[in-house]
């Protein structure tokens, strides 16, 4: 985005230059024109005076005079129209490309924006799933320790020493992992949060 805004703002920096040298061109067109159309009517003039009598020769240089000037006004219209035409042009062209710029930038933008809502989308379900897997973990492992807490009871009135000390391993065993267990639920909540 910035350097879009920076390109398109060398591009207006340097458009009335580009601007000037357009419009010395068409300028020097326009005393190019005036110049070859005096010459041709100063030629047409010598010849006129040449070839009529002297009475027709007034009128025909007024005629010539008429004309001349005509066709110098259509060379300025035809002038101040080029200018006009060449400063529209170049604004609606500039203005164009800024807006080409603008719509492929914005296009790129929401394809970037979708890739990132899917992304993110298939992260949540992954993490859900994970979630998931964990909490069914921890409900098997509250369970056997459960039943593992009625064994416990049994066997201690039953069994001797021996047995008790074997419990009492499965029992921290298992203690340790339902711990290890929740760890992991708390620290799975936590990054879906």
């Amino acid at each position: 985005m910035r350097s879009m805004k920076k390109r398109h703002l060398a591009e207006l920096k340097s458009q009335p230059k580009e601007i000037k040298q357009s419009e010395q061109r068409i300028k020097k067109d326009f005393t190019d024109s005036i110049r070859m159309t005096e010459k041709k009517f100063k030629a047409l003039s010598k010849n006129v005076l040449g070839a009529l009598p002297r009475d027709q020769q007034k009128k025909s240089l007024k005629k010539h005079t008429n004309d001349k000037s005509i066709r110098l006004s259509q060379l300025e219209a035809e002038y101040q129209e080029k200018l006009a035409s060449m400063m529209e042009e170049a604004t609606t062209a500039t203005a164009e490309r800024h807006r080409q710029d603008f719509e492929a930038l914005k296009r790129d933008h929401d394809d970037n924006q979708r890739q990132l809502q899917k992304y993110q989308d298939t992260r949540k379900h992954k993490a859900d799933d994970q979630l998931q897997k964990i909490e069914a973990e921890y409900h098997v492992l509250c369970e056997a320790e459960d039943a593992d807490c009625v064994k416990f009871v049994a066997t201690m009135n039953t069994d001797n020493e021996l047995q008790r000390e074997r419990t009492n391993d499965l029992q921290k065993q298992q203690s340790e992992q339902l711990m290890e267990m929740q760890r992991r639920l708390t620290e799975a909540r936590k990054e879906l949060s």
